[in-house]
């Protein structure tokens, strides 16, 4: 009897302890969003949409305890006219590492799309530094040259925010 209980008690330990993950691999799922509208003096005005892929995966790091999460989001500003037709639209996507008590960028680029003819992108930028990834794009219309920067940065515990200007 007391064998068997030694034995049960011993398989009981064993799956425990081998159902206890060392860590995860992957966070919650799902997307967030968010949406800002901006309006210009002239009657146009623009939509920034930022969406930020919730997956966290984890990126283990040299020493143990300095795992870091990864994120990533994308920002999607759209330009509308006065008559309210979108024009054009540029995106930035940003890749992020983080640990709860720094952030940073590890990854940006950026696209552009016209959706009304006559309008060009004469120049686009990307750049990255710190937990921050930024576009800058230059767009034409006959005598209309408007240009937008648009930065996205992540916090140490993993928020993406957006903004443009």
């Amino acid at each position: 009897m007391k064998r068997n209980i030694t034995v049960l008690l011993l398989i009981s330990i064993l799956v425990f302890a081998t159902s206890v993950p060392c860590f995860a691999a992957v966070g919650a799922g799902g997307t967030e969003s968010a949406t800002e509208i901006i309006y210009y003096e002239d009657g146009s005005y623009a939509v920034l949409e930022t969406i930020v892929d919730e997956a966290d995966s984890v990126e283990p790091g040299i020493v143990p305890m300095a795992t870091y999460k990864t994120k990533s989001g994308t920002s999607k500003y759209t330009y509308y006219n006065k008559n309210q037709a979108a024009a054009w639209t540029l995106t930035l996507n940003a890749s992020f590492k983080y640990n709860g008590s720094t952030a940073q960028a590890t990854g940006a680029s950026a696209s552009h799309s016209i959706h009304i003819s006559g309008w060009s992108c004469s120049s686009k930028d990307v750049t990255k530094s710190g937990a921050s990834a930024k576009v800058y794009g230059v767009f034409k219309y006959a005598s209309l040259t408007p240009d937008i920067t648009i930065k996205m940065t992540c916090s140490p515990n993993g928020t993406i925010t957006s903004k443009a200007y």
